[in-house]
Formats: C-alpha cells, sequence, structure tokens
C-alpha cells in the first residue's frame, strides 16, 4: 500500500510541475462549467479580439493535458469561452461513446480522435476545414501527407493531432553480447533477416512474434507488406488516387509470406512459436524458465512493437532502441507512420467558427501546443517510474523539433524517425488505413486469413495473391462507392445548414 501511495505521490507532484507552467487554472470539474482564463508562463496573448464559445471533447485519458492546453489557450485567446466536455472511456474505443452524443445533440465542437476517422465522416460529424486552412498564415508547419490523408471527395475534414510509428525493438545489450554491429537507422530487410538469424542460438532468439491476434496493423506480416511495396503505395498497397490495394504491386504480399516462412523454418527464431511446442512443459518454459518473458529477460534481439508499445518494455533490465521498420531491398527508406487526429464538428456555428478552428489548431499543429504536451508528457515520465508514453509532434516547427530532440524522454530511434519525416516527407509511409479508410481491415482480412492459413499449410502464396487480390479490390471497391455515396449527401447537406461556408471544391 506505501508503495502504491508513493508512486500515486510521485505522478501527482509531476503533474503538478507541469502545472507550474499555469497560473490561476481552475478545473472544470463539473459538466458544462467553463475553464477559467490561466496565465501560461511563456505565452502572449495573440488576439485578444476573438470570441466565442466553444465545447471540447477529450476522453478521461487525457484529462490532466486538457487542463493545460485549455489554461494555455486561454492566455493566448482571453476573450474565447471554452467548455470542457469530458468523453468516457479511452480515445480508442470513443467511436461508440460519439454515436451516443450525436443522437442526443450533445457532440462537441471540437474533438480528438484516433480510430475510424470514416466512420465520423459518414456520420456527417467532421466540418470541412478547407477555407480555414486556405486563411490560415500558418500551414506551411502542417505536415503535407497529414493533409492527404484527412482530404475526402476535394474537402480536408481533420488536422493531425500526433504521429506514431511502426518499429522494431532493439536489444543493444544483446548486439553488444553476441558480437554483432549495430544497424544505421536506415536498414534493409536483409540486414534485419541475417541479423535475427544470427541470434538466435540455444539460449536466444532472433524475434519474439510475427502474428497479432489482437489486430493486424500490429503484426510482423502487415509491416513487412508496407515494407516491400514501391514508392506512392502505402498499407498493404493501399493508393489513396484509387482507393484499394494492390497486392501485387512490387510482388509485396507474396514476397513478405515467403521471408516469414523462411524465418519460421529456423528453428527457435520466433520465441513466442515455442510456447506451443505441446507436452505439459513447453520449449519455451524449457529455453527461457517456467513464468519468464523471453523479450523482457533479454533473450530476444528484436521485439515486435512500435511506439505506442513503450510501455512494454518498462520493466526490461536492457537498453534497447526503436527502429523504424527495415525498407525493402532497393528500395527508397520508408518512414511507417499513423496520424491521430483532431476534427471541428457540423455542431460548430457561425458564431463560434473562428474560435473552434484556433482551439483545433492549438492543439494539433501549433508551436505553443505542442510545446505543452512535450512539457506534460516529460513531467509524467519522470512521475511514473521513468517509463514514458510516446508522444510525437505532428508538426514541424524548428523550435518543437529542437525541445523533441534534446530533452523529450524517448529513444534515438523514434527521434530520428521524427526528424526525418520531417526534413524529407517523401519517406512517409501511412501505416494505418484502418484510421481514415472504412472497413478497411474488414474488407482485407476476410480473405487474408484463409490466404495465410494455406500459406502455412505450404500452398505457394504466388498462387493464392491473384484471387486474394480480386476479391479484397472488390469489397473495398464496393465500400468505398456507398461511402463515397454518404460523402456526396452530407457535403450538400453542410453546405445548406452552414451557408457562411464556400463550396470552393465544386
Amino acid at each position: 500500500m506505501m508503495k502504491k501511495f508513493k508512486k500515486m505521490l510521485s505522478l501527482v507532484l509531476a503533474i503538478a510541475m507541469a502545472m507550474s507552467l499555469c497560473a490561476c487554472l481552475q478545473k472544470a470539474e463539473e459538466p458544462g462549467k467553463t475553464a477559467q482564463s490561466g496565465n501560461v508562463e511563456g505565452l502572449e496573448t495573440v488576439d485578444g479580439e476573438l470570441t466565442g464559445t466553444i465545447t471540447v471533447g477529450y476522453t478521461a485519458d487525457f484529462a490532466e493535458l486538457y487542463d493545460l492546453l485549455i489554461a494555455g489557450f486561454k492566455t493566448m485567446y482571453p476573450n474565447v469561452t471554452v467548455i470542457p466536455q469530458e468523453i468516457p472511456g479511452t480515445m480508442l474505443g470513443q467511436i461508440n461513446q460519439m454515436m451516443a452524443l450525436a443522437g442526443s445533440g450533445k457532440m462537441p465542437d471540437v474533438c480528438v480522435g484516433s480510430e475510424h476517422f470514416g466512420t465520423i465522416l459518414q456520420e456527417g460529424w467532421a466540418y470541412p476545414l478547407d477555407n480555414l486552412i486556405a486563411e490560415d498564415p500558418d500551414k506551411e508547419y502542417i505536415m503535407d501527407q497529414a493533409l492527404v490523408n484527412f482530404t475526402y471527395e476535394g474537402h480536408v475534414y481533420a488536422l493531425p493531432y500526433q504521429i506514431q510509428f511502426n518499429a522494431i525493438a532493439v536489444n543493444l545489450d544483446l548486439l553488444e553480447q553476441l558480437n554483432m554491429d549495430v544497424p544505421e537507422y536506415d536498414w534493409t530487410i536483409s540486414e534485419f533477416v541475417e541479423m535475427a538469424k544470427k541470434a538466435t542460438t540455444t539460449t536466444t532468439s532472433g524475434i519474439n512474434y510475427i502474428y497479432n491476434a489482437a489486430h493486424p496493423t500490429w503484426g510482423l506480416d502487415n509491416k513487412l507488406v508496407s515494407a516491400m511495396v514501391p514508392e506512392g503505395y502505402h498499407q498493404y498497397g493501399y493508393s489513396f488516387e484509387n482507393h484499394t490495394i494492390d497486392l501485387n504491386a512490387g510482388e509485396a504480399w507474396v514476397k513478405a509470406n515467403q521471408l516469414i516462412q523462411e524465418l519460421k523454418s529456423v528453428y527457435a527464431l520466433v520465441s513466442d512459436d515455442l510456447k506451443y511446442t505441446g507436452g505439459e512443459v513447453s520449449e519455451y518454459e524449457r529455453r527461457f524458465g517456467e513464468g519468464a518473458d523471453a523479450l523482457l529477460s533479454g533473450r530476444v534481439l528484436f521485439g515486435n512493437h512500435s511506439s505506442w508499445e513503450t510501455r512494454v518494455l518498462e520493466n526490461a533490465n536492457y537498453k534497447y532502441d526503436f527502429y523504424p521498420v527495415p525498407t525493402g531491398d532497393g528500395l527508397p527508406e520508408k518512414i511507417q507512420a499513423h496520424f491521430d487526429f483532431a476534427y471541428m464538428t457540423t455542431k460548430v456555428t457561425e458564431e463560434n467558427r473562428d474560435a473552434a478552428y484556433a482551439f483545433l489548431k492549438f492543439i494539433t499543429y501549433s508551436k505553443e501546443g505542442n510545446m505543452i504536451k512535450l512539457q506534460e508528457r516529460k513531467a509524467a515520465y519522470e512521475a511514473d517510474s521513468k517509463t514514458w508514453d510516446s508522444f510525437i509532434p505532428a508538426c514541424s516547427y524548428p523550435e518543437v523539433m529542437e525541445e523533441f530532440e534534446n530533452n523529450f524522454p524517448v529513444t534515438n530511434g523514434i527521434k530520428y524517425m521524427y526528424k526525418t519525416i520531417v526534413e524529407r516527407p517523401e519517406t512517409i509511409h501511412v501505416a494505418d488505413c484502418d484510421k481514415l479508410i472504412p472497413n478497411y481491415w474488414n474488407d482485407i482480412v476476410q480473405f487474408r486469413d484463409a490466404a495465410t492459413e494455406q500459406v502455412k499449410a505450404g500452398q505457394d502464396p504466388s498462387s493464392l495473391v491473384n484471387d486474394f487480390q480480386s476479391k479484397a479490390e472488390a469489397a473495398m471497391q464496393g465500400t468505398w462507392s456507398y461511402f463515397s455515396r454518404c460523402m456526396q449527401k452530407n457535403i450538400e447537406e453542410f453546405y445548406k445548414t452552414h451557408p457562411w461556408e464556400t463550396n470552393n471544391a465544386e
């Protein structure tokens, strides 16, 4: 009990440190209560003329952060009234809560999300931002790929809130122990395979797992397909131009499956496969010990874990880094990126439109908002037993990049990925289309799983790819056709109910 109390006290003290940025902040603890004006250190009023009342929706896991963000915004825009609206649950599962809010007419004006933006659009909840972005003098700091991601039928509907990366966790101590060279961050799949094989000994393994039953995005199979597609294609060969996948592009799906079979043919290379060897005691237990975790105990070179999974390694007793997913041999470097988002809802009126956009900009790509987010995450890290939840800014301000590079507690590999996509945007590979495209994984997985089982049974993936491709393509085109009709209906209704906006996409 005392240990738990000390940990809670440390976290409270750290949040207090972050809150020391704010003076005279009063938390709106009751629904509908107005957030009071704050005076955030280092910020000044930029627009005392802007007025309006806005509701800001966020989930409970972001409550402390939004106290800080609202206070900072109020310093810069003192005459905007901000009403916090805490949404039950977490950001990952908020779509159901948003359905309920929309049905009861209680949708916030501005909201943050991480999943199923296609559903949000199909329901007609998102406000097109074209005119607001066009008038924004700071729009150059929005990442171009993010605007591509959130453009549908000629309209931009969201701004990037934060970035995450597909990655590989690398045990740096085991590299030294096995007398292996530390790879460069722009490594290739051939290097990865060679190292995984070399790291497979009588006591160690190359990687912890390949397939992920919880979510297809997390599996190494998905990451490898993305690593092998040519330029212009994204996750699983997705094309934003055609709104379908091309599994034959670069023979990516066939090559990825062949590579997986090659890895799995090396006994003990995939440590978690040893859990299913049968018998009363599995080979995993015999090799690593009863109740042992091979990855955390330092007996696995590569962990199939990404930037949002940093807490997986909080109890690891070795030095590690998060590397980009290696790129297919002969292809330009890719950084597999995910963009979470924030958006204005169609509840916004002419009276609070500019205030809503000012807040949306502040929490997404503004320099000031990102500095607050970095400082809050750093304070939480320093309090919570030196573990951190990765936050990666989705903007290109030099000051934010410098703060992230020099002061933020993430591994050098994550810093490399962020710096690379800012300085070389062409390296961005959109790695979570399920966030953006309606029914994305459902349209793929219903056919992929059957094909994968056939490959596991020994069938040549090249004999399966065309059938898989034609079925998935038909499903995705059907979904997109329906989605497009919904979008057309929604945008027509939007301009009827919001006549102050002009439809410049026509």
